[in-house]
């Protein structure tokens, strides 16, 4: 394609281009070559950014203009050119005849890795000069575009806060350090007093956009550090052999607390970079978030300990077995604790070896061959140690004689059943790797009451440590902590076994001896990493673990599964996956860092989904009978009232002056399209009352009455919200009532205000989430207004699944909008 390559180096720059001058004629276009007269060069642009780069090109065409009269031009462009990313054309002209002699063109072009590349190129007509010169004027404006992000102006820079969740700060500073990105740390050293301290700030990698500095965390995040200089545990041991001050005084003094407390956040980042060009910095966020600030799995690690007889063990399942799906073969014992030939057998029961297992298990518990003294679980981040202890503290005098006599301390040492775990995941959590240690320790022998503590007990310990490597979901049990209890027995007649020599005969005499096996049976359940409701992290939907009735604090409810509707038809939907293929293709596009943000908080939603959530809490409030604390004559409404003797334009109304059950239905309407006016700046939620001349006999003659008071315009905007009271039985809605729908709205609005944390999303409203509810006495008490809000909410409470899709349809083309509009 090219004749000659002639490469060069353009140095002196913190950053060194490489400058390729191609000399000869591109042939895509079918033309001949003229080394004498044809010339190209193509220079790496400084920017990764398509729009920095154009915009880079179009203050060359323009400085090419200035300096050597050139004047745009337009060429038909070939399909052979959609290779170019932005071109344009420049003519130069000769000024006697002012007849054009030769034609540049410049532009941007795909370079390697995913880097720019900037070319000019000129055509036959071009002189050797005219050429040299636009190449002058090419690198010119490029090396001074590189000292300029090298070295730009404060009023040029932009910066962003990153708060890492997981990682630390330290930690992601090394690795962005690895991947060539310029960071600022700090170095610390005592202050000018005791308390302060200095921060000299190392950089390191030059400064390159974008630049990460790490903020300096809080110096002081616990209450357990001690006063500077004070004397520690380890340097007041040393001194027990001299003083007895620092044992003998009970620390009651408190913590120490700094002079001034820290409120900021931790673990933060400061993003520089150049707001000229925010897909740099939009791709480092996209990093941290997704590649490095990235949450550890976790591990939920099911234990039972039992203490079982050692002859009832075979009937625990203990032998060697090994399996594989419906086979397995085992070495089983025969009664008399023989081993028997190997056995190849083949099982279709469905049951998990987990679920066989402790079927297993109970069926000896519930026999009373075995004891269950502890049922344990424990969730614990990959990699990170846990720890569970059950048991007692038993108490032992310490006495240390000192030179001021002899001082006594009371020590404790832990008896019972302590569980150290270390658990790390495979790759694709399909195994666990596990450290374990098992501690199972009891006392052997008590002292006496009147002894108190002064007797050191017997303990009796054993101890398993190993490693161990099981998969998911599948248990594994830890045996062969035995302990054997003897036992003396003597059973007397009165008086007749104190008779000498004849006694005997009136007395027996028993040695028991028990042999009890404490095995452990531990069962990792690999919890998924997006997932926030885990069925084994949730208690059982029982409504213990609800709180109501409280003097003090808030009602509780606790979301159960059967609260959560079954929406897996809305994220199969084809519209709502290439809504979300749409969005992921816009956020790698946009370059502006804001509208990236935006694109990503949208991308989990599903558009309309408020309505959903809105119905769910509904229902939960119907089923909970918080509807009855609401009585129809604490419900009030603004008439619309123009002629009002206090000139406010409306009246405040009761709703059991207009409408009780069993009288004629009512119509309530609020007019969404009012405006304020000078006279009332302020848009109050005017109701009008209508009673329907027409007897609403059924639902569904109901329903199309109140689609037909809530009209909207052509785009879908409502323009009226209305409430229809009526006695007829509604379906679809939990068999509730008109008046009992408006109940439930009435209280869902309070639920929401209590609740503004969560957001109205299916991601949020889950199984196991506490959301709070208000008081019996808070609603009975209090007057409840017919606005805006609860004349919405009624409609679609009633029509919500219509609503949803219509919610879905509006926010898709409207998201689709403003996509077009943002590229």
């Amino acid at each position: 394609m090219f004749n000659k390559f002639i490469p060069f180096v353009v140095t002196g720059l913190l950053t060194t281009t490489i400058i390729t001058v191609i000399a000869g004629i591109d042939k895509a276009h079918g033309e001949t070559s003229q080394l004498e007269t044809r010339r190209s060069i193509i220079v790496g642009a400084p920017s990764t950014d398509l729009k920095a780069s154009t915009g880079l090109i179009d203050r060359y065409a323009l400085q090419l203009q200035i300096e050597m009269d050139a004047l745009p031009i337009e060429v038909p462009q070939t399909p052979l050119d959609a290779d170019f990313l932005y071109r344009r054309w420049l003519a130069l002209t000769s000024s006697k005849e002012n007849k054009t002699e030769a034609v540049l063109e410049v532009g941007v072009i795909p370079g390697f890795e995913g880097r720019l590349d900037l070319y000019l190129k000129g055509n036959g007509g071009i002189a050797e000069r005219q050429m040299v010169d636009a190449k002058k004027s090419l690198i010119s404006i490029v090396e001074r575009e590189i000292t300029i992000m090298e070295h730009p102006e404060p009023d040029a820079l932009a910066y962003q806060m990153y708060h890492l969740s997981y990682l630390q700060a330290d930690r992601a500073i090394a690795l962005l350090k690895a991947l060539g990105y310029s960071t600022i740390e700090y170095a610390t050293g005592p202050g000018d007093s005791l308390f302060d301290k200095y921060y000299n700030p190392r950089q390191s990698g030059g400064w390159k956009l974008p630049v990460i500095v790490k903020l300096p965390d809080s110096t002081k995040t616990s209450l357990m550090d001690k006063l500077p200089g004070a004397v520690t545990r380890q340097q007041a041991q040393k001194f027990d052999q001299r003083s007895s001050q620092y044992t003998a005084v009970p620390d009651i003094g408190g913590t120490y607390l700094h002079h001034s407390t820290s409120g900021d956040p931790q673990q933060r980042l400061l993003l520089v970079y150049d707001k000229n060009n925010p897909k740099a910095v939009a791709k480092l966020l996209t990093l941290l978030r997704e590649q490095i600030d990235r949450p550890a799995r976790q591990i939920i690690i099911e234990a039972l300990v039992i203490e079982v007889s050692t002859e009832k063990l075979s009937n625990l399942g203990l032998d060697i077995v090994a399996s594989e799906g419906k086979f397995s073969t085992d070495f089983s014992r025969s009664l008399d604790g023989s081993t028997e030939p190997f056995t190849f057998s083949f099982t279709d029961s469905g049951y998990e070896a987990s679920d066989y297992l402790q079927l297993r298990l109970n069926a000896l518990v519930a026999s009373g061959d075995a004891e269950i003294l502890s049922s344990p679980s424990v969730l614990v981040l990959d990699g990170r140690q846990a720890r569970i202890q059950i048991g007692q503290q038993v108490p032992v005098v310490k006495s240390t004689a000192t030179n001021a006599g002899i001082i006594s301390a009371v020590d404790y040492f832990p008896v019972g059943i302590v569980l150290n775990l270390r658990p790390r995941l495979n790759e694709d959590g399909s195994d666990v790797t596990m450290q374990v240690e098992t501690i199972v320790s009891s006392i052997s022998q008590n002292p006496s009451s009147n002894q108190e503590v002064f007797v050191a007990p017997t303990i009796d310990n054993r101890q398993v440590q190993t490693f161990v490597r099981v998969g998911d979901n599948t248990p594994f049990i830890i045996g062969g902590l035995i302990s054997t209890d003897s036992r003396d027995v003597v059973s007397r007649v009165p008086l007749l076994s104190k008779i000498p020599i004849f006694g005997r005969v009136f007395t027996r005499k028993n040695h028991d001896q028990i042999k009890k096996e404490v095995i452990i049976v531990l069962t990792p359940h690999v919890m998924p990493l997006d997932e926030k409701s885990f069925s084994y992290l949730l208690p059982q939907d029982s409504d213990a673990f609800n709180s109501f009735g409280n003097i003090l604090f808030r009602n509780a409810y606790r979301i159960k599964a059967d609260d959560v509707f079954d929406l897996r038809f809305v994220y199969d939907s084809d519209y709502y996956r290439k809504e979300r293929t749409r969005l992921e293709s816009a956020i790698s596009l946009t370059a502006d860092l804001s509208q990236r943000i935006l694109l990503e908080g949208l991308k989990d939603q599903v558009p309309g989904e408020e309505i959903l959530v809105r119905r769910m809490i509904w229902e939960i409030v119907h089923k909970t009978e918080f509807t009855d604390h609401i009585p129809i004559d604490r419900i009030i409404l603004f008439k619309n009232a123009p002629d009002a003797a206090n000139e406010s334009g409306f009246t405040t109304e009761i709703l059991s002056n207009h409408w009780q059950p069993g009288t004629s239905d009512i119509l309530i309407s609020i007019d969404l399209q009012r405006e304020s006016t000078p006279e009332h700046p302020f848009v109050q939620p005017l109701a009008t009352l209508e009673s329907l001349d027409i007897n609403i006999t059924s639902s569904e003659f109901f329903t199309r009455q109140l689609i037909k008071a809530n009209p909207r315009n052509e785009s879908g905007i409502p323009l009226r919200a209305s409430i229809l009271l009526s006695d007829v039985q509604l379906s679809g809605n939990r068999g509730a009532s008109s008046l009992e729908v408006l109940q439930g709205v009435l209280v869902m609005k309070k639920v929401l205000a209590l609740n503004k944390g969560m957001p109205l999303t299916l991601k949020a409203f889950r199984e196991g989430r506490q959301i709070m509810f208000p008081t019996a006495e808070d609603l009975a008490n209090s007057y409840h207004l017919i606005d805006r809000d609860v004349a919405r909410y009624y409609y679609e409470v009633i029509q919500y699944y219509p609503e949803f899709e219509r919610a879905f349809r509006r926010e898709l083309a409207a998201r689709g909008n403003s996509l077009i509009t943002s590229n």
